[in-house]
C-alpha cells in the first residue's frame, strides 16, 4: 500500500511541473523575435546609402555622410579643419601618422537631431569592407570628431568627422551607423 502511496504522489508531482513548465513557456511569436541589439530579426537588411544621401530614425532627423577626407597625418591643414572647431579648451590633435602601406579616412555626417543631447556615437559606427573586415576608430581629440562633439540644439544641423586607419587605396568600404534598438543606416563610403 505504502509503495502505491508514493508512486501515485511520484506522479502527481511529474505531472504538476509538466503543466507548470507548459504554461510558462509562452508560445514563441517570430514576428516579434529580438536580436541582442533590439532590432526585429525580421527586418530587412539595411538599404546602403550612397554619400550624400539622408536616411533617419528615430532619434534622427535627417543623417548623410556628406564627405570623405583622406590623410596621412591627424594634424594636416584637412584633418585640422575638420577636427578641431576653436571651442574653448579643446585640445590640439597628436601628430599622429598611419602604419605602413595604410592612411586614415575621415568620414564626416551631418545630421539634425529630433531629440536635446542627442549625437552620433563611436560605439553606433562599423566600418567594414566588402570581405566583412572591420576596422577601428582612430581617437581624436577636437571637438569637430567623433569622441568629443558637443551635442546640437534640437533640429539644428551639426557634424562630425569619425576617422579610421585603413589600408592605402581600399575600396568596398561600408559604414554603418546603428544606434541601440534603432533602425539601421548603411552607407557607402568608396
Amino acid at each position: 500500500m505504502l509503495v502505491i502511496v508514493i508512486t501515485a504522489l511520484s506522479l502527481a508531482a511529474l505531472s504538476s511541473c509538466n503543466s507548470a513548465n507548459k504554461e510558462s513557456a509562452a508560445p514563441k511569436d517570430t514576428a516579434s523575435d529580438q536580436t541582442n541589439n533590439g532590432s526585429s530579426s525580421q527586418e530587412e537588411p539595411a538599404k546602403t546609402l550612397a554619400m550624400g544621401k539622408k536616411g533617419s530614425n528615430k532619434k534622427m532627423k535627417e543623417v548623410a555622410v556628406t564627405k570623405l577626407t583622406t590623410t596621412g597625418n591627424l594634424t594636416s591643414p584637412e584633418a585640422t579643419a575638420l577636427l578641431q572647431v576653436g571651442a574653448p579648451g579643446e585640445s590640439p590633435e597628436v601628430d599622429k601618422q598611419p602604419g605602413a602601406g595604410k592612411e586614415f579616412i575621415m568620414v564626416t555626417f551631418t545630421y539634425k537631431a529630433k531629440e536635446k543631447m542627442v549625437g552620433i556615437h563611436p560605439a553606433d559606427l562599423k566600418l567594414e569592407d566588402s570581405d566583412g573586415t572591420e576596422y577601428d576608430e582612430v581617437s581624436t581629440s577636437g571637438h569637430g570628431g567623433i569622441f568629443n562633439q558637443d551635442p546640437p540644439d534640437i533640429n539644428a544641423e551639426a557634424s562630425v568627422t569619425a576617422v579610421y586607419e585603413v589600408p592605402t587605396g581600399k575600396d568596398g568600404l561600408f559604414l554603418t551607423y546603428e544606434p541601440y534598438g534603432e533602425k539601421v543606416l548603411k552607407f557607402k563610403i568608396r
